[in-house]
């Protein structure tokens, strides 16, 4: 938030109407903004008083993506303002933070360092409007203003509220001498050390005017500046760029800066021509992953305060924003703290290449985080399916249909198979079929079925499931066999499997033990399996052969969240006899690591830019892999990168070209994909189809692909001349969408005619019960406390307790007698409950199924029932309900076609709503 009217008179003085409402849509992003951050506080620091609530009337939960994304906002400035607190100084340190909104830095940094607040003053700066209401609000709020001394007034009329250790000021940021004015009437400049903090708040003015506060700050002697806003690392036109625009031109509050300063370079000389002796600057993916920011303990405890798996789409928002610090100082640092990254690659052959686009209609083919399969139809035409994944606004039970043919023969618009799900693995084995495996709903709820998709009938048959569930896992088949290799992938929302399994029809997954150390346990790997197999025997026919198999696995995340720098050989070998199976890795180096003699240019290896993770790999020409999409470790992965072929013939690998689509048969531009959730499948002619993909921008919006591309000739030697083929020899394009259901078209043919629903087998995420509800420890619920194991509501052989969640959890655990039943936590005797307001840190991992999208739509409320050794009395619920046993096992006896009815006195409860339900049937009738 900033402020950005041009005086300090009263509201609308001096200002045209026009600049007025510019000013007030610049106030309204604090509104979102702070919702926000109450959402985050709420959610990952529910140990700490909660200061953003006297601010937000009502708590929004927000969606996963944008609790990480603002965490990391948050966590940046809260660090950047701490070691500016704990570094020793003789003078009075002084927090400026500029465009403040209603934030609630000062009171957070009190609470959480006062040892180093005793000589430290916050200073608040904003609108006056807004600065008016927040005074108001800090002095009608005792939590507010109890942590504060010494308050009194000042004749300095833009300054609203001062106390010793916190003052708010009402003043134009562009208005400097105004502000210096009120400034120094609260400290004694000279006297001073000061940090200037500005998250997303400049960028809003004139960039003339936003230049002139950064200049002034470093004039006024011993300083820094922490500068935290949106840059367009891979230009404008890149998909995340495009949408971050848009979304705050449709706001009408345009990112004035990003456009002068769009990246980190951009951003480093701005600051060394303004006066700033020394400056540091990263993007906040750089920042993830930097240890000096946050640890690798503290990205993992954000896993196991809500699930996550984001990635790609945290990645993509992390690297269009900046963090800057800056000092007066330069004895701080003997470096200029910036290093333009050049890639090696970026001397390689970038090549456009000639491609085929295919535009969707409408909402077809938007689907994200599929897997493809071929097969045929009865005319032997060529078919790619991407199935399953994430649609518009589910996941998908279905799979999108391609072809090269006008027309598909005897394709059935209708198939039994697998639930829905996103981020599972497709795997072709040759006319054995293809194997499906694991994926997720939740990404705290893994699946572990697999199923095989004949090639031949088109129809799906379960097979043994995994040993555990899994998602984002890396599978490959082995050379031309009907065998596959698994590795890595996530067990659920904070764990990571550490082994390799094999597949072998008949016998299912099996563990392959993994020799040596070379390999980090990683998900959302690229991996590939090489066609040859070696068969080795040392002449002795009753001691067999062995047969060894082996591929490329590169990138993935770790544990604690960021990108695994590795490139490995991989072997696998299959002995003779009933054996164990061996895996072993290998490293590989990049050729051709070039050294840098520039100080300022910090050149990446070519395993930076293979090892991905999110990234799509396929096998070309035997021994060349392509590597497409995905995200990399610190950077933003540019487009001339996006699409490589590396060679891995030799002892090391060598990254040959990069291709990037460009060029259509009628030479018009073809639009730039995202290549994140896409996915890819190779032709027989060598084509390269792209389908599906896309992402969500953070809170601005959902970029989809428009098409189908078809990335015609990815060589091996880009230089290599070739002929166009026609347009309608290549062209993939979309077909139709194909449904799968859970049960045979006869059994649906006989509901349909019975008349009544039938709904059997469906997929309910598992509620974090297990984990003892950490998050939850202190929350205060009112419970049943039972005398004896049947509870009786007549003879009341109960009381009513208020614990705290954590001690009713363990004594649950033990086997005592209680029973909690959730009431509305804001008003339980005039409001139902609601999981999603009552038990905000479960609503995401609690989703009922598409299936029972009526019952979602139209739910009158959502209650948390936990219970020990316990059974319920007898009671009827006038609404209909939908019973979720997601922990335990629970029996429940209904009574239902009764000959004689039901009672028509009062329950237990005292209603008599079924003798009114049943005078309502009569009068009807």
């Amino acid at each position: 938030m900033v402020v950005s009217s041009e005086n300090n008179s009263p509201r609308g003085a001096g200002r045209s109407a026009r600049q007025q409402a510019r000013d007030d849509l610049v106030m309204a992003t604090n509104s979102s903004s702070i919702v926000s951050k109450r959402s985050v506080e709420r959610i990952y620091y529910p140990d700490e008083p909660h200061f953003f609530r006297f601010f937000v009337k009502k708590f929004q939960r927000r969606a996963p993506l944008i609790n990480r994304g603002y965490h990391l906002r948050m966590h940046i400035i809260d660090v950047a303002v701490r070691r500016f607190l704990q570094r020793p100084s003789q003078r009075k340190k002084v927090i400026v933070n500029l465009g403040c909104g209603s934030d609630v830095l000062p009171w957070q940094c009190l609470t959480r360092y006062p040892d180093y607040c005793h000589h430290a003053k916050f200073v608040d700066i904003d609108f006056p409007d807004l600065m008016t209401k927040k005074s108001r609000i800090v002095q009608e709020t005792p939590e507010l203003l109890s942590p504060l001394s010494g308050i009194k007034a000042t004749a300095e009329r833009h300054v609203l509220f001062q106390s010793d250790e916190y003052a708010q000021i009402g003043c134009d940021l562009r208005d400097l001498t105004n502000v210096e004015r009120s400034l120094s009437a609260l400290v004694s400049l000279p006297d001073s050390e000061f940090l200037f903090v500005a998250e997303v708040s400049i960028t809003y003015m004139e960039t003339e005017a936003a230049d002139g506060v950064i200049r002034w700050a470093s004039s006024l002697g011993q300083a820094e500046f922490c500068l935290l806003e949106q840059i367009v690392p891979d230009g404008p036109d890149h998909p995340f760029a495009q949408t971050m625009l848009r979304h705050f031109e449709k706001l009408k509050t345009p990112l004035k800066s990003v456009s002068t300063y769009p990246d980190l370079e951009a951003q480093h000389n701005r600051f060394c021509g303004l006066g700033w002796a020394y400056t540091d600057v990263e993007s906040l993916w750089q920042a993830w992953s930097n240890n000096q920011w946050l640890s690798p303990e503290e990205r993992k405890m954000l896993d196991r305060i809500e699930p996550f798996d984001e990635w790609e789409e945290f990645a993509l928002f992390a690297s269009h924003y900046c963090i800057v610090t800056a000092k007066t100082d330069a004895a701080c640092s003997s470096s200029t703290g910036f290093s333009r990254t050049v890639f090696l690659n970026s001397v390689l052959p970038a090549v456009s290449a000639f491609t085929q686009f295919s535009k969707y209609e409408g909402s077809r083919g938007q689907r994200r985080f599929g897997a493809t399969m071929a097969f045929k139809d009865e005319l032997g035409q060529r078919v790619i399916a991407n199935t399953f994944g994430l649609g518009t606004t589910s996941r998908l039970r279905s799979y999108d249909l391609y072809s090269q043919a006008l027309v598909l023969r005897n394709i059935k618009g209708y198939h039994p198979g697998p639930p829905s799900r996103m981020c599972h693995a497709v795997t072709s084995l040759g006319s054995h079929g293809n194997l499906l495996s694991g994926g997720r709903t939740s990404p705290g709820t893994a699946l572990r079925d697999c199923w095989l998709f004949s090639k031949a009938t088109h129809s799906w048959t379960r097979l043994k499931d995994l040993p555990i569930p899994l998602y984002r896992h890396a599978v490959t088949r082995l050379g031309r066999s009907n065998m596959a290799l698994l590795i890595g992938g996530k067990t659920g929302s904070s764990s990571i499997f550490g082994g390799c399994l094999l597949h072998r029809p008949g016998s299912g997954w099996v563990e392959c033990k993994i020799a040596g150390s070379e390999y980090q346990p990683t998900f959302g790997a690229a991996l590939v399996g090489f066609s040859e197999v070696n068969v080795n025997s040392d002449g002795d026919p009753s001691s067999g052969t062995q047969v060894r198999f082996r591929g490329i696995l590169a990138g993935g995340l770790l544990g604690d969240g960021t990108v695994a720098k590795q490139v490995l050989r991989w072997n696998v070998l299959l002995p003779p006899g009933d054996g164990d199976s061996i895996i072993t890795f290998e490293s590989l180096i990049g050729e051709g690591a070039p050294s840098s003699d520039s100080d300022s240019t910090r050149v990446r290896s070519a395993g930076d830019l293979v090892s991905r993770f999110g990234a799509s790999a396929l096998l070309r020409d035997g021994d060349h892999i392509v590597l497409i999409g995905g995200v990399v470790s610190g950077d933003i992965l540019s487009k001339k990168h996006e699409i490589l072929v590396i060679d891995v013939s030799g002892s090391d690998y060598r990254i040959l070209a990069a291709y990037h689509p460009a060029i259509s048969h009628n030479s018009l531009p073809v639009p730039r994909p995202l290549l994140i959730g896409v996915s890819v499948f190779t032709d027989r002619s060598g084509s390269l189809v792209i389908l599906g993909g896309g992402a969500t921008c953070f809170s601005m919006g959902t970029y989809w692909n428009e098409g189908c591309y078809s990335i015609l000739h990815i060589l091996a030697n880009p230089n290599k001349d070739y002929t166009q083929p026609s347009a309608s020899h290549c062209q993939w394009n979309f077909s139709q969408t194909l449904e799968v259901t859970e049960e045979p078209q006869s059994q649906v043919d006989s509901t349909i005619q019975d008349g009544r629903t039938h709904i059997s087998s469906l997929d309910i995420p598992r509620v974090r019960i297990d984990s003892g509800f950490s998050f939850l420890e202190l929350k205060q619920v009112t419970i049943h406390k039972a005398i004896h194991s049947k509870m009786d509501f007549n003879a009341k052989n109960f009381v009513y307790v208020t614990v705290p969640f954590g001690d009713f959890m363990r004594s649950v655990s033990e086997g005592n007698k209680m029973y909690l039943r959730a009431l509305s936590e804001d008003q339980p005797a005039e409001q139902p409950a609601n999981l999603k307001t009552d038990f905000p840190q479960l609503a995401d991992d609690f989703q009922l199924p598409e299936e029972l999208s009526l019952v979602t739509e139209n739910a009158f409320s959502s209650v948390l029932r936990i219970s020990g050794s316990v059974n319920m009395w007898l009671h009827y619920d006038v609404m209909a309900n939908v019973y979720c046993q997601v922990v335990g096992v629970a029996v429940n006896i209904f009574f239902r076609n009764l000959e004689t009815g039901y009672s028509s006195g009062r329950d237990v409860y005292g209603n008599r709503d079924l003798a009114g339900h049943f005078d309502g049937v009569r009068i009807s009738s």
